[in-house]
């Protein structure tokens, strides 16, 4: 007897196939990004890549296979939009297998072992392993049609394995692949930058974190999961409510044993809130993926955190700047080796002229306040000027274009006649007549003085 099948939208369908898919691998970048950087004080784009990829394959071929029947439904009725959607699923899913492949070329060996040991179970999550009850003790492939009677095991069917092997995959998976990429390159950094982090606390609390998110899933799946008699923790326990009690003691649990860490604090706590307000019955699913990504945010705000330098006072930003533990396991951080250089020649940053500390004793760059002044309305009164009242000023605004053109032109043939009428008075006024010269003989100034030659 055939199992019922019941085809789905394409909406639905791309959701399942392309977009839960990539939404979920972003949870893998950012625990990958802040492994790298919280415990090796590094980026280093390969652990990250083995990461995404291996969770894009997992959980991809997943639901490829899950919905290996309305392929075959779309193949039938020659439906091209539900055909189009398993080509870009399996462009996705090739793609990503490309780029794991070549990114374990350039790992070191022990990292492609740590992938088939942590994210193998993840590619056979729903396969058939075993079947009771007929010929046969083992099935390495999926079947849409099973004969009645017939029981078959698979890694999903074990009770409450699917989120433990959640929690482990993505939480000591990661850690696996991040330490088996960087560990003999970089030294760990003694307690991570700030004195906060260290591997075995992250390691415990990505798995616990994970965990509890795989269970989350499962409450959003309950109802389903419940009619299937699918073996998931909230099903064992009968009960969504009990199961977020579980929860919320396993956060609590997580705050108290690294209280110290405010960002575990904020991680936990932001779980916490998620695991009460999401409800299985009314929250949409969309929702439930803002679980996934605690995490995500945490290495977030890790991430933006600047950094001082120590010596100059500048601000240094993630992934840039060195670093300096001194014997006593005191931690400096500089902007370049120029101020590392400074800071060993122990040569005071007060005395040099480009340092925060310096500007702030000298008071350069400081700027007053300016006191607003207050400002007065200004009233415009209209009013006449020498050789026009307001009435002819008013008169003057209001005139038409033809107006001021014939106004224009009179003035110019005034201006003309003016001018003419004042050339030809030039032109009829008698010439005044000429002197003639006196004949008497000029006397000099010394002559007239009494000098030599006079009387």
């Amino acid at each position: 007897m055939a199992t019922q099948f019941a085809p789905i939208t394409p909406s639905k369908l791309r959701d399942e196939l392309l977009t839960h898919p990539l939404l979920l691998c972003i949870g893998s970048f950012g625990l990958s990004t802040f492994m790298s950087h919280a415990i090796y004080d590094v980026f280093d784009w390969r652990p990250v890549a083995i990461c995404v990829a291996s969770d894009i394959l997992a959980i991809g071929m997943d639901h490829y296979f899950d919905q290996e029947p309305m392929q075959m439904y779309a193949l039938k009725t020659g439906n091209s939009e539900i055909t189009a959607i398993f080509k870009q699923a399996k462009v996705l899913l090739l793609s990503n297998a490309a780029l794991l492949l070549f990114t374990l070329a350039l790992c070191p060996p022990w990292t492609t072992l740590m992938v088939i040991i942590f994210f193998g179970p993840a590619f056979i999550w729903d396969f058939k392993l075993l079947i009771f009850g007929g010929k046969g003790s083992q099935k390495k492939t999926k079947q849409s049609n099973e004969k009645p009677g017939k029981k078959f095991l698979s890694v999903k069917r074990i009770p409450g394995m699917k989120a433990l092997l959640t929690g482990i995959i993505r939480g000591c998976g990661t850690f696996a692949v991040v330490n088996a990429v960087l560990a003999r390159a970089h030294p760990v950094v003694s307690n991570g930058p700030g004195g906060m982090w260290n591997p075995t606390q992250i390691l415990i609390w990505s798995t616990i974190n994970r965990t509890c998110h795989a269970v989350m899933a499962d409450v959003r799946d309950f109802d389903a999961d419940y009619e299937n008699q699918v073996p998931t923790i909230p099903v064992l326990l009968k009960s969504v409510f009990w199961t977020k009690v579980l929860l919320t003691a396993l956060h609590i649990f997580t705050i108290f044993l690294y209280s110290y860490n405010p960002y575990i604090v904020f991680a936990s706590l932001y779980s916490t809130v998620l695991t009460w307000y999401l409800n299985h019955t009314t929250t949409p699913r969309g929702l439930y993926r803002l679980s996934f990504h605690t995490q995500t945010v945490t290495a977030a705000l890790y991430g933006a955190k600047l950094e001082i330098d120590n010596f100059s006072g500048y601000r240094i930003y993630p992934s840039r700047g060195r670093l300096f533990v001194r014997g006593d396991s005191k931690i400096f951080r500089f902007a370049n080796s120029k101020n590392e250089s400074l800071f060993l020649q122990r040569k005071n940053p007060r005395k040099i002229a480009w340092t925060q500390v310096y500007r702030r004793m000298h008071k350069k760059g400081i700027t007053e306040e300016v006191a607003k002044k207050r400002s007065r309305r200004t009233v415009k009164h209209q009013r006449g000027i020498v050789g026009a009242d307001l009435a002819a000023i008013a008169a003057r605004r209001n005139q038409t274009a033809a107006v001021r053109a014939q106004q224009r032109t009179t003035a110019i043939q005034k201006a003309k006649a003016e001018k003419k009428a004042k050339e030809d008075k030039k032109e009829k006024a008698p010439k005044p007549a000429r002197t003639h010269a006196s004949t008497a003989p000029r006397v000099s100034k010394q002559q007239m003085k009494g000098g030599k030659g006079g009387r």
